[in-house]
This record gives C-alpha cells, sequence and structure tokens, in this order.
C-alpha cells in the first residue's frame, strides 16, 4: 500500500509541475484583460458563494439556542428573589441620589 501511495504522489508531483511550467503568451489585449479579471473576480465569488452556503438557517439556530443550558427556561424568580433584586436596585438609586447633590 504504501508504495501505490508513492507512486501516485510521484505521479501527481509529475503532472503538476508540467501545468505549471506551461506558459502560452496572450498577445490580444482583451483576452489579457478578460483573463485577469477572471483570475480576480472567481476567487471572489465562489469564496461568497462558500460563505453563502455555511451560514446557518435561523431555524437552526434558535433550535440550538434553545437546546443549549443557558437558553433552556429558567424557573421563575420567587419573591424573594424578587426582593433581593429590588434591594439591590434601591441602594444603587440612593447612592445615584447621594452623588448628584
Amino acid at each position: 500500500p504504501g508504495m501505490v501511495f508513492r507512486q501516485l504522489l510521484a505521479w501527481e508531483e509529475r503532472v503538476r509541475t508540467r501545468i505549471h511550467s506551461f506558459k502560452m503568451p496572450i498577445h490580444d489585449k482583451r483576452l489579457l484583460r478578460a483573463v485577469q479579471v477572471g483570475y480576480f473576480t472567481v476567487p471572489i465569488l465562489l469564496g461568497y458563494a462558500v460563505m453563502q452556503a455555511v451560514i446557518p438557517t435561523t431555524d437552526s439556530v434558535r433550535s440550538e439556542i434553545a437546546n443549549s443550558p443557558t437558553g433552556r427556561q429558567r424557573p421563575p424568580l420567587d419573591e424573594r428573589h424578587k426582593q433581593h433584586l429590588q434591594s439591590i436596585l434601591d441602594e444603587a438609586a440612593a447612592r445615584h441620589e447621594r452623588s448628584i447633590r
């Protein structure tokens, strides 16, 4: 199996070298400009297409959040928690009142 893999890699290297060492001059200025525009725009368009393909749908994001530990419904606050939060809010409001006087 290792020998076959080495032969495959050697073949791939020979083909790649042959392809990249081939140079054909483009004499027509319009064709040269078209090739330049293609080399510039094709990667941008393909990158955009790939990015659009991997953006998750809204429903999948919502279900992922709903199934996450932080997204699950928490039990409602009981009266003791509400009173504690209100006391913190009252203290902050009193401190603010003292600071503006």
